[in-house]
């Protein structure tokens, strides 16, 4: 039998007509994009050709957007610019901004979440009292897949004085969910390709209206000065691609996860021994549930044997169990516990039909 692999926001496949759109930058259209003859306009043109795709998904100007590795670098970067500054971060950000702050020489400060894992707000104005350099927050929590409410963050975020310079983690919400760099008025976002159906190793970092940018490598000056070193064409190429049909297909994406998350809440709901933990109105596209007193790992393991991919949680977490998420949500008696099913596109129902029949047997052992 064919293996089901339900671990989409871990990584996605290439998409056929992304992998067409980079095929010629590794063999025929090979030339250095700083070099002024034909092969390397060509290779030039299509990187800013990228770039234009890139700022209309998110609804940002070309001229700020700057491609990097992916999201890790791009969240390093901004770190960089800010080293030896207060940062705040949501209670359940990825391990790369905590790391990257205190490895850059800052001040880590904590913003509560509610039990839903968004930010609190009465929190988040306490936090902004500290006075804090820079503030980072997921616009999708990579874990429980709930939505933040950026406007109102935002919004509180306005009236502080000073107020910090912002930054959103869209790594997750960039594949179905809306983003606005101009409406937000955001100083920095960040995602990468490989969760959006694009290749791995390439990502973006938008700084809205030229928000500073203290580059991580010096050279050469690609990427405006701000991330020197020959530019990966075909990656990069890529990821437009995979941008352009991300905002094409985003509305059918997100019905196709809603028909998908009904499947998903049906058989969680109908096992007394499970429980959802995201809210209602999370991204449709990552569910996780928890099963207490069950070692996760366990039964993620079962699952593979039985042709399931599924997560224990966050693949960046490997080892770490998220104990920090469900700390944040007062809920640190199922860390080890829970388990994360994120769908893609050519998930369907008989998928995940197999995968209750999986998840029943590996829950009676």
């Amino acid at each position: 039998m064919s293996r089901i692999y339900l671990d989409y926001a871990a990584a996605t496949p290439v998409l056929p007509e992304v992998l067409t759109a980079m095929l010629p930058y590794f063999a025929e259209q090979f030339g250095n994009p700083s070099s002024i003859h034909a092969e390397g306009v060509a290779a030039k043109r299509a990187i800013e050709t990228a770039r234009q795709q890139v700022a209309t998904l998110v609804h940002a100007r070309a001229k700020d957007v700057i491609f990097t590795s992916g999201t890790t670098e791009g969240i390093n970067t901004v770190l960089r610019t800010f080293a030896g500054g207060t940062i705040a971060v949501g209670a359940a950000e990825h391990s790369a901004v905590r790391e990257g702050a205190r490895a850059w020489g800052g001040t880590v400060i904590d913003i509560p979440l509610d039990a839903s894992g968004r930010l609190s707000i009465h929190g988040l104005e306490q936090v902004l009292g500290m006075n804090p350099d820079l503030l980072f927050f997921s616009h999708v929590n990579n874990q429980l897949g709930t939505i933040e409410n950026v406007v109102e963050v935002l919004r509180v975020i306005k009236h502080a004085n000073p107020r910090p310079r912002v930054v959103i983690d869209c790594a997750q919400s960039v594949l179905a969910e809306e983003i606005d760099v101009e409406r937000w008025d955001a100083d920095y976002i960040v995602f990468g390709a490989g969760k959006i159906y694009g290749p791995k190793g390439v990502g973006v970092l938008v700084a809205n209206n030229g928000a500073p940018v203290a580059p991580l490598v010096h050279g050469g000056g690609q990427e405006i000065g701000k991330r020197s070193g020959t530019e990966n064409a075909p990656a990069i190429v890529g990821l437009g691609v995979a941008a352009e049909v991300a905002l094409a297909e985003r509305e059918a994406r997100r019905e196709h996860f809603k028909k998908l998350n009904d499947e998903l809440y049906r058989i969680i709901g109908s096992n007394d021994k499970l429980f959802i933990l995201a809210p209602n109105d999370a991204t449709p596209h990552i569910v996780t549930f928890a099963v207490p007193g069950r070692d996760a790992e366990e039964i993620v393991l079962r699952l593979d044997a039985a042709g399931i991919a599924v997560s224990p949680g966050s693949a960046c977490q490997k080892g770490q169990g998220g104990e920090h998420v469900f700390r944040a949500i007062g809920r640190e008696d199922l860390a080890g516990s829970t388990i994360r099913v994120s769908l893609g596109i050519s998930t369907t129902v008989d998928d995940l039909r197999r995968f209750e029949r999986a998840l029943e047997s590996a829950l009676a052992i």
